[in-house]
C-alpha cells in the first residue's frame, strides 16, 4: 500500500496498491512488471547510452556550467538526448572525414573504453552542442573547432575564471587586445582610467563566475559608443559622448542567473574608425 500523509491522487501520492495500480503525484497507470529481454538491439542501446554517459561526465566543470548555463539543472540527460537526435547527421558528417581525422579524434577522445567508437561518440556529442547554441566560451587560445582546443576546452577547470568584485579599470581581470594606455586623472575611481587609443580595433574581455558586469566609465566629448556582448551574443550599444566630462557614469548588463559568463566590451565602428572608449572601473556582481 502507498504511504502518504496526504490524501492519494494529491501531489505527494506515490506508491502502489497491490498489483493494480501505480500512484505518482495527481496520475496513476496500470501496474506493469518490468519485461527484460535482453536482446542485441537492447543491449546495444544500453552500450551506446553508457558510452555517450561516461563521454560527458568526462568534462570537467568548465564545459558542465556552460551546460548547466544553456539547460539548467537537467543539462546531462538535455544533451543525451541532443546526441540521439542529431546522431544521424552526426554519422553523414563523421564519414565526410578523413581517415586521419577520425583517427586523430579517436585517440584524443577523453574516455576510450567504449562499446562504440571513442571518437565517432565524441563527435556527436560535440556537434550536438554546437547545433544546440551551447555557449562555447570564446578564449583567444581556444577554438571549439580545432581537435587540441577542444580537448583544452573539454577538460577545462575554472581556472582563470574572475570572482565577484569590484577592479579598478579592468586591468587585473580583463584580457585586452588593441591599444590601451592608463591615464591618470584624480576624479577618476582609483585616480587612473584606461583609455582606448587610435582608430583600430581594441577590445576588453572577461571570464567571470556571477550574475551581471558593470561598467564604470568617464564620458566627454571626445568619447564615442561601445558594443557589449554577454556569453557571446550582442548584449547592447551605449554612448560614452557627453558635451561636459562626467566620471562616475555605469553602464550595466542584464542580470542572469548566476553562473559561468563572459563579458566583451569593444569601441563601435563608426566613420571608417573605431569610436574612443574607456574604462575606469569594472564591478562583477
Amino acid at each position: 500500500m502507498p504511504k502518504v500523509t496526504m490524501p492519494l491522487g494529491s501531489m505527494e501520492a506515490y506508491g502502489a496498491v497491490g498489483d493494480m495500480m501505480i500512484f505518482q503525484g495527481t496520475s496513476a497507470r496500470a501496474y506493469v512488471k518490468p519485461y527484460d529481454p535482453r536482446t542485441g538491439a537492447q543491449l546495444d542501446q544500453r552500450a551506446f547510452f553508457r558510452d555517450v554517459s561516461k563521454m560527458i561526465k568526462a568534462g570537467n566543470l568548465f564545459m558542465r556550467y556552460q551546460c548547466y548555463d544553456r539547460y539548467g539543472p537537467r543539462w546531462f540527460p538535455e544533451l543525451y538526448k541532443l546526441t540521439v537526435e542529431n546522431w544521424v547527421g552526426s554519422v553523414e558528417e563523421w564519414n565526410t572525414l578523413t581517415g586521419a581525422e577520425r583517427t586523430e579524434l579517436g585517440e584524443k577522445a577523453p574516455y576510450q573504453q567504449t562499446d562504440s567508437d571513442a571518437g565517432m561518440i565524441w563527435y556527436a556529442i560535440h556537434r550536438a552542442m554546437r547545433f544546440s547554441s551551447v555557449p562555447f566560451i570564446e578564449l583567444p587560445d581556444v577554438d571549439p573547432l580545432v581537435v587540441d582546443d577542444w580537448l583544452t576546452w573539454w577538460f577545462r577547470n575554472l581556472d582563470g575564471v574572475v570572482e565577484q568584485g569590484s577592479y579598478e579599470n579592468g586591468v587585473e581581470v580583463m584580457d585586452f587586445t588593441g591599444n590601451w594606455s592608463v591615464v591618470n586623472h584624480a576624479r577618476a575611481s582609483g585616480g587612473s582610467y584606461l583609455q582606448k587609443n587610435g582608430t583600430l580595433l581594441a577590445q576588453g574581455r572577461v571570464l567571470f563566475w556571477g550574475r551581471q558586469v558593470r561598467i564604470v566609465y568617464r564620458s566627454a566629448n571626445t568619447e564615442g559608443s561601445a558594443d557589449c556582448f554577454y556569453d557571446s551574443s550582442i548584449a547592447d550599444t551605449f554612448s560614452m559622448y557627453s558635451a561636459a566630462e562626467v566620471f562616475g557614469n555605469v553602464y550595466e548588463t542584464e542580470i542572469k542567473p548566476e553562473g559561468l559568463h563572459v563579458f566583451t566590451i569593444a569601441p563601435r565602428f563608426v566613420g571608417g574608425s573605431w569610436s574612443p572608449i574607456n574604462i575606469d572601473r569594472v564591478e562583477i556582481l
